[in-house]
């Protein structure tokens, strides 16, 4: 693992060479994704979790879960709430390249704190995230989002310094629907402490449940929720788009209550955001299992 000031498996000449394209890599990025996700009207709060992020200060929070359980809508909500600095990065392949990923947050970073810190080097950028994260010059919450895009051992191990390095008045918030690098998630619970946030935790309960129908214009009596809750087992994307089909049956669309998962609404969803993110083998062996 990755201490004090020392970047992640520093490579001679080839490190050097992928430093000469940082930049480039850097200025091709989108930095609308800096900013997170904007929060939608209606949306289902889960107060009920709230002591968690209020216990996370000075520690990792992972939200892990897979698509449609509302994770950064939920970090979102959280963080709006913060008076701390909130600083959003959701990350993307070419964050496995550490450099990039290094420069990406010291940049964000060093806007917070205007001094002497120098991140246009492409020998810095460790050091600087190392400075960065551990004598901030005020309390942050750091999210990065789309975890699960991180597959290196370089790019992990970089964040594994973070964790390392990260002030007691700061969060590092990690979301995704996976984290491929866990194996010094052992040792990080015991030192800055790691809380979790799973799918388990993330659907819906009952009450939420009857709160996101009657949003969406119904007035569900305890057998149509306890039904669309049994099928989809607090599922918030499922409950979400069988609740809008529920809803147009005022303009005449039949539809049966207990077939409500064999709908195109819900199985397009899964078709888009979940099989289509396994690799070719995975999905030759679902398909062959159906």
């Amino acid at each position: 693992t990755t201490t004090g000031l020392q970047a992640p498996h520093e490579r001679g000449a080839g490190r050097c060479h992928r430093a000469a394209r940082v930049s480039d890599l850097v200025a091709i990025r989108d930095h609308a994704r800096f900013s997170g996700p904007t929060m939608r009207s209606g949306v289902v709060e889960r107060t009920r979790l709230d002591d968690r992020y209020a216990s996370a200060t000075g520690r990792v929070l992972r939200v892990l879960a897979p698509a449609g359980y509302g994770k950064s809508t939920q970090v979102l909500r959280w963080v709006g709430h913060d008076e701390r600095k909130v600083w959003w990065l959701d990350l993307e392949r070419i964050d496995n390249d550490p450099l990039v990923l290094a420069h990406v947050v010291a940049n964000g970073l060093a806007d917070r704190r205007r001094d002497n810190v120098d991140t246009a080097g492409d020998g810095a950028p460790f050091a600087d995230v190392s400075q960065l994260i551990a004598y901030p010059d005020e309390p942050f919450v750091l999210v990065m989002d789309d975890i699960h895009h991180i597959v290196s051992d370089e790019s992990a191990e970089l964040i594994d310094l973070i964790i390392d390095r990260l002030s007691p008045d700061s969060t590092l918030v990690l979301i995704g629907r996976s984290q491929h690098h866990v194996g010094t998630i052992a040792r990080h619970r015991l030192d800055p402490g790691v809380i979790d946030v799973t799918a388990d935790d993330l659907a819906f309960d009952i009450a939420e449940t009857e709160e996101m129908l009657t949003s969406l214009g119904l007035q569900p009596d305890i057998d149509m929720i306890t039904s669309i809750g049994e099928q989809f087992e607090g599922w918030p994307a499922g409950l979400r788009l069988a609740g809008q089909v529920l809803a147009t049956r005022r303009a005449g669309v039949d539809v049966s209550m207990n077939k409500l998962g064999d709908l195109a609404h819900v199985t397009d969803y899964l078709t888009q955001e979940w099989f289509a993110t396994l690799d070719a083998d995975d999905q030759t062996f679902l398909a062959e299992v159906g």
